[in-house]
């Protein structure tokens, strides 16, 4: 049996005694999250999916009331003594009876509920600014159930044992269970989460981020949908949707109206469904409504929102039951989910201490939080646990216990160590030790071969390790080998480096290590020239963008990243630079004149001599974002970014006469950062940034200024960082000062909803422009204008721009393909490298 413990309402008082029940419609069937509430001590609880309820109270009167959108309130007086144990009552709701009173309103042909919805518009933000200070308890339970699975997802299956699924793919995927005490207070705010069960994970933390209490008296807002949703009572409702009135009926004594919902066009980011309004107040009573994917979702098929609100006093209502119902499908995949909050005991404008916010600290858990065991969450659970549930809890607690034991664990990495057949081809392969205590990596062999004018065929493997030492403490080591076929060079480097993670504060960490050996690099660091690609474009279009040297390291690199938006990557060392000429003219296919272009750029020819030379350099990098918050977990802090700009600055100098150095320069670069969220009108980001050699006594090819150029067959390089028409090496430069500029402006669905073609398919039009300074005589520019979103489902991972460039050194236009993930990172297909600060 699971009862609720209602705590604190009385003190010194004798046991207390259980209230439960079922709550049926008028035929019998059970209803599920039906309130029943006592709005003078604010305390409540909801009915699980079978209509059960229970509820633990303290002696004293009380006038419980049971509720549901769409039924009748009903209610229940009783007193309970010190000899009370338990009071059974079952409610029985009847659909609620609407009288229509249509000449109350307007004594013309005007639907009553535009009347309505006028009057609640125009206090929309009165009840917005009337609650300055809010506090509440609060109690979520999360679940995510399978309607359908496929038995095997990427050659892996997906019907493991640690699952609750049955035959037909159905069952408990997640399932967790909070409570919390939430704060707010003149923008400040601050949640509380007093315990968290999450199965078939002792040390599950559920969310530290609670859902929020989506206020549909705001003009809109975002959740769990790519773009902003609009509120069917905004300042510009009438604007996105029709109104209809279905009825009124009384409540306590207040006058509540009906209103249907409905979007006045198709692909709108808009709400279908109904609202309850309370006349006089003109305040939401409750809401049922329903937004589906040809509003913008990406990752869900429909989401549905049910609140209901209750008054503290007159013309004071506050939330009361928040669920949020999602549903998914996608590659065999279905699925569905319920977000159930329940809120008690809430306060407006009351007193609260200044010392309940940390403007820096948005969730805290207590240290205790994730330690309840089974008694507890019977005494403080107010929605009971359905029969799936309650099976899940006692399965994936057994499970979890098998799943973390040496034995379960040991057999499973027995299983991914044998090697398959296909194994090494097109990705990595992991080997681990007992324990997983190290593991090997070796790299797809398939992208370890590749081929170039300089090398030929070239065979490049890499393997990376890793030991932990202890929580969070690890010795990291990884080798680069590389043998070109046509030049008959053998390169190996090695880098050995050890990183910890701070164990109190996630997102603060530390590395020191160091890197030595020889190398094939590119000339720009940043690696614009995919290898792959190259090599397709050298063997069929006779074409070879690759322009490389090898050089000599010996390198001491340390990295310190503070959790607060602070972070530092320092690297001190010696280098060999030695140039390299083509050795093969090999290609399936032949140009004019049968050859391809030099290894030196003749740009860069121009700029400096490229000769071998010994440089000993000092790089450093620092970088700030302002503004990041913190959770705090049981047994550590976890560190969140935020939505203010980034400022870097970075300098290299060249140190002539150390060990035989010739180089001597001074080179600085500024730049910040940023993605603006517009609402409504989309996404407007931005990267700027200055720079220059503040001298240039000895500058060799690789310490150039390298925009990041792209001149391959069709593909993006990074946006917000490169050039997409702009050919590699033209515009490298060692001036004393440059500038650099890239905006993009998503509209994420603004204009493209009232085109057909472009609303079915619900690709978003982007614009911006791409831009580098040197002076009237050396610049280069570019605009592009492409759609966003484009694919499938949940995988609209593409995006197609038209980009006309301008420079001093002509113009051209094209069309670049990039991948652009809906979670607003930028992915493009770039040669990155193996590690981070890695040039190999």
């Amino acid at each position: 049996m699971f009862v609720l413990l209602l705590t604190g309402f009385f003190t010194g008082v004798s046991s207390a005694a259980i209230l439960k029940g079922k709550v049926t419609d008028s035929s019998g069937l059970s209803l599920i999250y039906a309130t029943i509430y006592d709005d003078v001590i604010h305390q409540g609880v909801v009915t699980n999916a079978l209509g059960y309820y229970e509820m633990k109270l303290q002696p004293g009167k009380y006038h419980m009331q049971c509720g549901m959108l769409g039924y009748k309130t009903t209610s229940f007086s009783f007193s309970i003594t010190s000899d009370t144990t338990t009071i059974v009552h079952d409610f029985r709701l009847y659909e609620q009876t609407l009288e229509m009173h249509e000449v109350t309103f307007k004594a013309n042909a005007e639907d009553p509920a535009i009347n309505i919805i006028r009057q609640t518009i125009a206090r929309r933000q009165y009840h917005l600014n009337q609650i300055r200070s809010f506090q509440t308890s609060l109690y979520l339970k999360t679940v995510l159930r399978s309607k359908h699975l496929p038995k095997k997802f990427m050659g892996e299956d997906v019907k493991t044992p640690d699952l609750d699924i049955d035959s037909n793919g159905r069952g408990v995927l997640y399932l967790s269970e909070e409570t919390a005490d939430y704060y707010s207070n003149n923008g400040r705010q601050q949640t509380i989460i007093h315990s968290v069960r999450e199965s078939g994970d002792a040390s599950g933390t559920g969310m530290a981020q609670l859902p929020p209490i989506l206020s549909f008296y705001e003009n809109s807002f975002n959740f769990f949908s790519s773009r902003v949703l609009i509120s069917p009572i905004s300042e510009n409702a009438f604007h996105y949707y029709k109104f209809k009135y279905m009825g009124d009926f009384r409540e306590n004594g207040k006058t509540i109206d009906k209103i249907k919902v409905t979007q006045r066009r198709e692909f709108e980011p808009c709400f279908n469904g109904y609202l309850y309004i309370a006349e006089g107040d003109w305040a939401l009573h409750s809401l049922d409504l329903l937004v589906t994917k040809e509003a913008g979702l990406n990752i869900f098929d429909s989401i549905r929102i049910n609140q209901r609100y209750v008054p503290l006093k007159e013309d004071e209502w506050v939330i009361n039951s928040q669920q949020i119902y999602v549903a998914a499908s996608i590659l065999g995949f279905v699925v569905d989910g319920t977000l159930a909050a329940l809120y008690n005991d809430q306060k407006i404008n009351s007193p609260m201490s200044d010392s309940v916010f940390n403007k820096k600290v948005t969730s805290i858990y207590d240290k205790d939080a994730i330690k309840q065991d089974t008694a507890y969450w019977r005494s403080r659970r107010p929605i009971l646990l359905d029969k799936d549930e309650i099976r899940n809890f006692l399965i994936q607690d057994s499970l979890n216990r098998i799943v973390i034991s040496k034995a379960y664990t040991d057999s499973i990495r027995r299983k991914k160590n044998r090697i398959k057949p296909g194994d090494f081809l097109l990705s990595a392969k992991t080997f681990n030790t007992r324990e997983n205590r190290s593991n090997i990596t070796v790299r797809s062999l398939v992208f370890a071969t590749n081929y170039n004018i300089v090398e030929g065929l070239n065979f490049a493997p890499r393997i990376k390790w890793r030991h932990k030492l202890d929580t969070g403490k690890y010795l990291n080591g990884s080798t680069a080998l590389r043998y070109g076929f046509s030049n008959k060079h053998f390169n190996n480097i090695y880098r050995f480096y050890y990183t910890e993670n701070d164990k109190t504060w996630h997102g603060r960490s530390s590395m020191l290590g160091l890197e030595a050996g020889k190398y094939v690099f590119q000339y720009d660091a940043d690696n614009p020239v995919f290898q792959m690609l190259n090599s397709l474009d050298a063997l069929f279009l006779h074409e070879n963008d690759l322009k490389i040297y090898e050089r000599w390291d010996a390198n001491v690199f340390a990295e310190r990243k503070y959790g607060n938006g602070f972070s530092w990557f320092a690297r001190v060392g010696w280098q060999r630079r030695i140039p390299l000429n083509i050795t093969t003219q090999y290609s399936f296919t032949n140009n004019s004149d049968g050859s391809f272009s030099t290894n030196l750029p003749p740009n860069l020819a121009s700029i400096t001599p490229w000769e071998q030379n010994d440089a000993f350099l000092t790089h450093l990098e620092l970088k700030y974002k302002p503004g990041f918050t913190y959770i705090e977990y049981p047994n550590y802090k976890q560190s969140i970014s935020s939505k203010k700009p980034e400022f870097s600055l970075t300098y290299d100098k060249g140190v002539r006469g150390v060990f035989n150095s010739k180089s001597d320069f001074d080179k600085v670069r500024l730049g910040v950062r940023q993605a603006l969220q517009l609402k409504l009108l989309g996404t407007l980001s931005y990267n700027i940034a200055t720079g220059g050699f503040l001298d240039a006594g000895y500058v060799s090819i690789p310490d150039l200024i390298f925009p990041y150029g792209n001149r391959g067959i069709g593909f993006a390089s990074p946006y917000l960082e490169s050039f997409q028409f702009m050919q590699y090496y033209d515009f490298d430069t060692k001036r004393n000062l440059y500038g650099e500029a890239h905006i993009e402006y998503k509209m994420k669905g603004l204009g493209t909803n009232k085109l057909p073609l472009f609303r079915k398919s619900m690709t978003y039009l982007i614009f911006g422009g791409n831009a580098f300074y040197v002076n009237n005589s050396f610049y280069y520019s570019e605009a592009f204008a492409g759609l966003d979103n484009l694919g499938w489902k949940a995988f609209r991972l593409f995006r197609i721009d038209f980009v006309q460039s301008w420079s001093s050194m002509g113009h051209t236009n094209g069309i670049r393909i990039g991948i652009n993930p809906s979670n607003g990172m930028a992915v493009s297909i770039t040669n990155s490298g193996a590690e981070t600060h890695s040039e190999w």
